[in-house]
């Protein structure tokens, strides 16, 4: 087996923590599928005022205003390196994390994960692709609830060959606030990953996360976020990513920091820092 071959089997390969792929949906589901605490100073602007009746509404862009689900609400940007060993060979995966999320009642997450995966020996993986995560959150009872499904497709280019990956699955999430500094959060996710070359799998995948508002403007969480996968006949078939960050406010948009690594498996190990901006507009 080629090195080059050894980091395409890494990168496509949703049942390794130091996959590309896995690394953006790591991202979906502190995004969208878990709750985290955020700085009480940040907050969405309030909606434009309805004009008179005899002014024409004001156009908006598609992307000011995504038809049927709202107006942008917030974007981000997490900027991430991640070093990583698979067997006999390591290296390191750095890249950024792009999104914009859209609605009022329901949430439209787009990511557009943009990473270059470097072995030690071989040849430079780039690797690109497009996440969809829509979220439902439900009011009156049952408003700790959210329920959503999310999408994406990756593609991976270097050395002799082009590889994709492509995935998604419906997940559901619980928040409880017990105290107005902390806040706890679940999740569930079902993953199904299908490699343009190879079989289907199948992960299931539930979080949590524990979120604490130091002050007005600064929160911290710790979560983990652990992987099962079901198609496997294996024992070392599941690992843990066990991670923790800070968000403060800095004028009009917060920046984070944090810090992960992967547990479980023998083989592979995977450690990760990130830092990221956050804007409500």
């Amino acid at each position: 087996m080629t090195n080059i071959s050894v980091t395409e089997e890494s990168v496509t390969d949703g049942a390794q923590p130091a996959s590309s792929s896995r690394i953006a949906v790591n991202q979906v589901i502190r995004q969208s599928v878990v709750v985290q605490a955020r700085p009480r100073l940040e907050q969405r602007r309030p909606p434009a005022p309805a004009p008179a009746p005899d002014q024409p509404a004001p156009q908006q862009s598609f992307y000011e205003s995504m038809p049927g689900i709202g107006r942008l609400g917030s974007g981000s940007a997490d900027v991430f390196y991640n070093k990583w060993e698979i067997g006999n060979s390591d290296g390191h995966t750095f890249g950024i994390n792009p999104s914009a999320t859209w609605g009022e009642t329901y949430d439209l997450t787009l990511t557009l994960p943009l990473h270059v995966i470097s072995p030690k020996e071989g040849d430079t993986v780039f690797g690109t692709g497009l996440d969809g995560a829509f979220k439902y959150p439900f009011t009156g009872k049952m408003e700790n609830f959210i329920v959503g499904a999310h999408l994406y497709g990756m593609g991976f280019f270097g050395g002799d060959d082009t590889v994709a990956s492509f995935g998604g699955g419906p997940f559901v999430g619980y928040s409880y606030r017990f105290h107005p500094d902390w806040i706890v959060s679940g999740g569930l996710l079902l993953e199904i990953t299908k490699p343009n070359k190879g079989d289907a799998t199948i992960e299931i995948i539930p979080a949590a996360n524990v979120g604490y508002n130091l002050s007005e403007s600064i929160a911290l969480n710790g979560y983990l976020i652990h992987c099962k996968n079901l198609d496997s006949d294996t024992s070392d078939d599941a690992y843990t990513d066990i991670g923790a960050d800070v968000a403060w406010i800095r004028g009009a948009w917060s920046l984070s920091g944090g810090i992960k690594t992967s547990v479980g498996m023998k083989n592979v190990k995977s450690s990760e820092v990130y830092i990221g901006s956050n804007w409500v507009f």
